[in-house]
């Protein structure tokens, strides 16, 4: 049977749905940057961090000295830059003769491009769970399996001393951790977050909570939203003798598709990648409690393997 046609629009918009039903992790970090990625930039890019002011108070008695108010002291705007790289080119590339063309492929979109995309989402995911792993291992944190809520509201307060807003933070858990809380019966028609893009997401001691295989089963990784950026940009779409070639961004994510053929030998080829980078970035904390203001770098997550943490 001939296999159904599809335009190249059509392919990178089935594509691109496709990618966003398969990532979870990726849905839940900061992808706020992606746009700045382009021609004649470079494959980094440097996002510039406010300079930290702290305001100065003069008294508004006139001074006995000089009978005048004291003069203005003026601070100097000091930014700095954090970089955000694209490091990898994922891709998958399928070859295709006349004979599987013409009667063995039924519908291109389900038996060619769904696993080509498939793979592509399992590596994204994989890429940002390397990244969250990467984190080195925080041991102070106790965990009770009996009270696995007492381990979420430590972080958290740890994370807030750090100055990591109250809103936007997240916790990735493994599925022995997830397990120990179902059986504390931590989760309740209360706990439960309604996010369509991480399903059985859970509210727990100030984090919205999902269960992941993407990460050790008795690891928790807490974060705020910021704590890892995510850029997913697709290729510039060639131009030349190919079949067709299209690129598209939906959902906040990018593929690139180019469908070729080499008349010599009778094949066709199916051809599905995009550019990725994933980093981690610690919280910038404004210091104004000596006379000029001072960003410290603090910890925006952490990782706690459980099966090493004191009880």
């Amino acid at each position: 049977m001939a296999n159904t046609l599809y335009t190249a629009p059509d392919v990178v918009k089935l594509a691109t749905a496709l990618l966003t039903q398969d990532l979870v992790l990726a849905q839940t970090i900061n992808r706020d940057y992606e746009d700045n990625y382009d021609g004649g930039k470079g494959t980094t890019v440097n996002v510039r961090v406010p300079a930290a002011l702290k305001a100065r108070r003069r008294d508004l008695t006139n001074s006995g000295t000089t009978g005048q108010l004291a003069a203005f002291v003026v601070d100097s705007l000091a930014e700095t830059t954090f970089p955000i790289a694209l490091s990898g080119n994922p891709y998958s590339k399928v070859a295709l003769n006349q004979r599987e063309m013409t009667f063995d492929l039924e519908n291109f979109g389900e038996q060619v491009l769904a696993p080509q995309v498939d793979a592509l989402g399992e590596d994204i995911e994989s890429l940002v769970a390397e990244t969250m792993i990467a984190l080195p291992e925080a041991t102070t944190f106790a965990y009770s399996a009996t009270d696995p809520t007492k381990l979420f509201t430590a972080v958290r307060k740890a994370l807030r001393d750090n100055g990591v807003p109250v809103t936007g933070l997240r916790a990735a858990v493994g599925t022995k951790v997830w397990q120990d809380m179902a059986d504390a019966k931590v989760f309740s028609a209360s706990t439960q977050a309604s996010n369509p893009l991480v399903p059985g997401q859970e509210n727990v001691g100030g984090f919205a909570c999902f269960e992941t295989n993407r990460i050790d089963d008795e690891q928790v990784v807490f974060y705020h939203r910021d704590s890892f950026t995510l850029a997913v940009r697709a290729p510039e779409a060639p131009t030349g003798d190919e079949v067709y070639a299209a690129s598209l961004s939906t959902g906040g994510f990018s593929l690139q598709h180019i469908r070729d053929y080499d008349s010599s030998i009778g094949q066709h080829t199916s051809l599905v990648q995009t550019f990725t980078g994933c980093s981690y970035q610690q919280f910038r904390n404004i210091d104004r409690s000596g006379s000029t203001a001072s960003i410290v770098l603090v910890p925006s997550a952490y990782r706690v393997d459980t099966a090493t943490d004191p009880a």
